[in-house]
């Protein structure tokens, strides 16, 4: 076998591995999900992956900004839970896998890049029942989620440059990464703020809420 051949091997593998993880994560302590709740979560995961391909390119070397493609996950995560939003997000990581495209320099990377950086939403609904103002509640958690997708990004994104001293491998990092994140976390502020001040965040939460039988 090839080194690529190993490296994509050895990732399956590891792949794999986190998904089983994060499912007995998910499912701990929890009766079997609801048939209504699973078609909500599937439904949610497709949405995001389809908005994932309405994009605009920044730069020459593929970052992009989508249409608000993490709104869907994050409208999931805040109505099912943290633990399952985590896991939506890893299978929509590794739907971007699937869908093809991807090149990678290692493991850690193809984890952070792909994995870790999308099952992240499930930090969006952390901030539910901390914040006085629920307004404020969605759009720091937003915050925080859109952020540490940024943060894996960013340390997937050093390991393209082996050659570049520690300092000088982040600071690019940054630079590439935060022109596409940070132009994505303004439109998804926007999307959720829109929601939110237009009431139909609580009506689409509220409703969903009972069709699923309240997951969390």
């Amino acid at each position: 076998m090839t080194t690529e051949e190993i490296l994509e091997l050895i990732s399956l593998i590891v792949c794999a591995i986190c998904v089983v993880g994060v499912v007995l994560v998910a499912s701990l302590g929890k009766k079997r999900s609801r048939a209504n709740e699973l078609v909500f979560a599937a439904a949610c995961i497709a949405l995001s992956f389809v908005l994932s391909f309405i994009k605009v390119k920044v730069g020459a070397e593929g970052g992009s900004v989508t249409l608000a493609s993490f709104v869907p996950l994050i409208i999931y995560s805040y109505v099912a839970g943290a633990r399952k939003g985590l896991l939506a997000g890893t299978i929509y990581g590794l739907l971007q896998i699937v869908e093809g495209g991807v090149w990678f320099v290692s493991v850690v990377q193809l984890l952070c890049d792909y994995i870790l950086a999308f099952a992240l939403i499930g930090l969006a609904p952390l901030f539910k029942n901390i914040a006085k103002n629920k307004a404020i509640g969605v759009y720091v958690g937003t915050a925080v989620a859109v952020f540490a997708r940024f943060l894996m990004h960013t340390v997937a994104g050093m390991y393209f440059y082996p050659e570049l001293a520690f300092g000088d491998a982040l600071i690019t990092s940054v630079l590439y990464n935060g022109a596409y994140m940070l132009p994505e976390l303004a439109i998804t502020i926007a999307v959720m703020a829109v929601l939110v001040q237009s009431k139909k965040f609580d009506f689409l939460t509220g409703y969903i809420e009972k069709a699923i039988g309240k997951a969390e």
